[in-house]
């Protein structure tokens, strides 16, 4: 047998073999750009006209898609809404406020991307409303005065704050992956 003449070489394409084995289970238990509750994020996007890429990479960079999950703010859910704007999203909608359906897919979905429609309207980017939903709103408003952070004073280009900062970078990112995702099926 060849390889018996050669370990090295055997040892190698065992080494190869294992790798490629362990790089096909990274993609399959660790992808980092996950789709769950897709028919939700559909039926709210259309809703309130907001990409459904845009809502899966906000979950995604939010929650990582876990429903149960809870900020050490306070904030809750799939989109990590905190209870007292979702309370105002849910006035704002003529509809009663119960906290616990914050942790309901559907409902968190819904007041989540009813936000994200409201936040896009108030500002002129989609980068610029990222940035409110993740750090508020009275940030924005300072940040888009100050030509370091919005140099045209509409799009914030980068922000005081490097969680803000990293958010709108992996928010803008997955939106990209989940176009492809929305595409495909």
């Amino acid at each position: 047998m060849i390889f018996a003449k050669n370990k090295k070489t055997a040892i190698l394409l065992f080494m190869i073999l294992v790798l490629g084995f362990l790089s096909v289970l990274g993609v399959i238990f660790l992808n980092p750009y996950p789709l769950k509750f897709k028919e939700e994020i559909s039926l709210a996007s259309q809703k309130f006209g907001v990409s459904p890429s845009l809502v899966a990479s906000m979950i995604n960079a939010e929650s990582g898609f876990k429903e149960t999950a809870k900020s050490s703010k306070g904030a809750v859910g799939l989109m990590q809404l905190m209870p007292s704007t979702a309370k105002w999203l849910c006035e704002k909608q003529g509809q009663e406020f119960f906290e616990e359906n914050l942790f309901d897919a559907k409902n968190n979905i819904n007041l989540g991307t009813y936000y994200m429609h409201y936040l896009l309207e108030k500002f002129e980017s989609v980068e610029t409303a990222i940035c409110a939903y993740n750090a508020g709103e009275g940030n924005v408003m300072l940040w888009l005065v100050n030509d370091k952070y919005a140099p045209n004073h509409k799009t914030i280009i980068s922000t005081p704050y490097p969680e803000t900062n990293a958010y709108l970078g992996k928010v803008m990112k997955g939106i990209s992956v989940y176009q492809k995702k929305f595409k495909e099926n």
